[in-house]
Parts: structure tokens; C-alpha cells; sequence
């Protein structure tokens, strides 16, 4: 067994999540259909984890299971209009854990989804120089 996860600082996320929005039946459904139909991905809520990071026009996902933590973080940053100074960093789980790069999306899910069948990720954007 190998560790995919090291802890970090909690972060809270926004007002208005996706689990505030929608009720527990009925994310537990939601994913349960994602998982039946599409097996070999991983259903994915991305959430921005402070009010000054970019917006995601899209927060669901479906990531292939195969992929890893980088190449999720690679489309993610594409969809945001970032300064070449700028990075994003994501966090899994109730810890709020950075997933390691190289990690596969099926380990990350499976360590870290949630009750309902998601897996809730927050990012952050950093400047670089601080």
C-alpha cells in the first residue's frame, strides 16, 4: 500500500457548495447513475476554496480513472484565464489533503470520496512570487 496523500492546512469552502445546493438523496442518486453509466471515471465536484479564486464555469467532472492528479490539475487550469505567475493547487477529502501529482484519480477517489459517491475537490489559486 502506498501512500497517495500528505495533510495540509484545512481550508473552508465557498458559500453555496454543491452540497449546500443539493440534498443528500438526491447527490447519492446523482452519483450512483454517473458510476453505472460510466464506470471507468471517477464523478468529480471541483469547488473553489477562497472568494478571490477564478471561477470554474463547470464543477462537475468526469475523469478518466486512469488519469492522474496532474493531468486533472492541467484541465482545470486550462478552463481558468491564470497569469503565467499563477498555480493551482487542489485539495481532497474532509482533511482537505493535497493529492500527490502522480497519483491516480481511482486511488484519490477511492481514499477520499464522500458518502454520496463524490469526490469533492477544492482548489486554490497562488501567485507564484507570493
Amino acid at each position: 500500500f502506498i501512500q497517495v496523500l500528505y495533510p495540509v492546512t484545512i481550508m473552508a469552502t465557498r458559500a453555496g457548495s454543491f452540497k449546500a445546493e443539493h440534498p443528500f438523496e438526491k447527490r447519492v442518486e446523482g452519483s450512483a447513475k454517473i458510476r453505472s453509466k460510466y464506470p471507468d471515471r471517477v464523478a468529480c465536484i471541483v469547488e473553489a476554496a477562497r472568494k478571490d479564486d477564478p471561477i470554474l464555469e463547470q464543477r462537475k467532472f468526469l475523469v478518466p480513472s486512469d488519469s492522474t492528479v496532474a493531468k486533472f490539475i492541467f484541465q482545470i487550469r486550462k478552463q481558468m484565464k491564470l497569469d503565467d505567475h499563477e498555480n493551482v493547487f487542489v485539495f481532497v477529502g474532509e482533511n482537505q489533503q493535497q493529492p500527490i501529482g502522480t497519483a491516480l484519480m481511482i486511488d484519490v477517489y477511492q481514499h477520499n470520496k464522500d458518502e454520496d459517491g463524490f469526490l469533492y475537490v477544492t482548489y486554490s489559486a497562488e501567485s507564484f512570487f507570493g
